[in-house]
C-alpha cells in the first residue's frame, strides 16, 4: 500500500508522518519546539529544522512515500461534477459533457469548444470569444494547482477572488458583455477539493527545479514538520506558509483520487 503525507489537519499531519518516519514524531516536535526567538524591533524568528536534522534526529536516509494530499480551492456549482468526472484543465474540461461549467456556460448563450489544433475556447454568437488573457490561457491553462495545507484554502489572500468566481468566468463576461461573475456566484458555494496524486505528477515549479524523487520527498516532509513546531509552540502571531503544489502539465484527477469535497466553512 503506498504510504500517503496528508497535511488536512494537525491530526492527520502526525498520524501520516508517523506512518511514513515512525511513532516519534510527538518526541521531535517537543525537543524542537524552542526554536522561536524576538528580534530588538519586535519580530518573531523561527529557526527553520534543516533536512539533516531530521534524517539525523529519526536515523533516516530517504522517506518511505510518493503519494500526497493537494487541497485545491474551487466556487463549486455542483459537487457531482467533481465527484463524477473528476477534476481537470481548461483543455480537458472542454471535451467533456455533462458537466457544471459548460452547463453554465451554455444557459448564458456560450459554447466551449476545441479548435482544429485541439485548443479550448469560447464561442458566443458564433465568434470566437478573444482579448489577450483569454488566447493566453487557451493555450497556457494546463496545470491543476493546489495547496499543500488546507488551512491555506481560507487564509491565503492571493486566492481571495477565486474563492468566489473563476478568473476566467468573469473576465469572459466582461469581454462578451454578460455579468457572469454576479450569476455564477449567485448559484456556487465556495469549496475545498481534497485529492491525492503521486509525486511523479508534480511539476517542477512547485520546487523551483527540476528535482529527484527524494528532493520531493524531502521538500513536504520539512515543510510539514516545520508547521507542527509552530503550531506547537503557538505562535499565532508567525505568519503561516502557503507553499503550493503544481501538477504536472495536462494531468488530470480521477474521481477516485478525490478524498473530499468541503464547503469551506467546512475546511479545517
Amino acid at each position: 500500500m503506498n504510504k500517503l503525507l496528508d497535511c488536512t489537519s494537525i491530526v492527520t499531519i502526525y498520524e501520516s508522518l508517523e506512518e511514513i518516519i515512525g511513532p516519534k514524531i510527538r518526541h521531535f516536535v517537543r525537543d524542537h519546539r524552542n526554536r522561536f526567538s524576538l528580534s530588538k524591533h519586535g519580530i518573531v524568528n523561527f529557526d527553520r529544522v534543516s533536512i539533516e536534522e531530521i534524517k539525523h534526529y529519526f536515523k533516516v536516509s530517504t522517506f518511505d512515500y510518493n503519494e500526497i494530499v493537494v487541497h485545491h480551492a474551487a466556487s463549486i456549482i455542483s459537487q457531482d461534477s467533481y465527484k463524477y468526472g473528476g477534476l481537470y484543465n481548461l483543455k480537458t474540461l472542454a471535451k467533456k459533457t455533462n458537466n457544471s461549467f459548460k452547463d453554465f456556460l451554455l444557459d448564458n448563450g456560450i459554447s466551449f469548444k476545441l479548435d482544429s489544433e485541439g485548443y479550448p475556447f469560447f464561442e458566443y454568437k458564433d465568434k470566437r470569444v478573444t482579448s489577450r488573457y483569454l488566447e493566453l490561457r487557451y493555450k497556457k491553462d494546463s496545470n491543476i494547482n493546489g495547496f499543500l495545507f488546507s488551512y491555506s484554502l481560507k487564509e491565503d489572500t492571493n486566492i481571495d477572488k477565486i474563492r468566489l468566481c473563476p478568473e476566467i468566468i468573469k473576465h469572459l463576461g466582461e469581454v462578451v458583455g454578460l455579468n457572469l461573475k454576479a450569476k455564477w456566484e449567485a448559484i456556487s458555494v465556495p469549496s475545498g477539493i481534497s485529492f491525492k496524486t503521486n509525486l511523479f505528477n508534480i511539476h517542477k515549479d512547485t520546487f523551483g527545479f527540476e528535482c529527484s524523487l527524494y528532493i520531493k520527498q524531502e521538500h513536504f516532509i520539512k515543510y510539514s514538520l516545520d508547521y507542527l513546531l509552530i503550531f506547537d509552540a503557538i505562535r499565532y502571531e508567525y505568519p503561516k506558509d502557503h507553499p503550493m503544489i503544481f501538477l504536472k502539465a495536462d494531468q488530470i484527477v480521477e474521481p477516485k483520487d478525490i478524498l473530499s469535497i468541503k464547503t469551506l466553512g467546512e475546511v479545517e
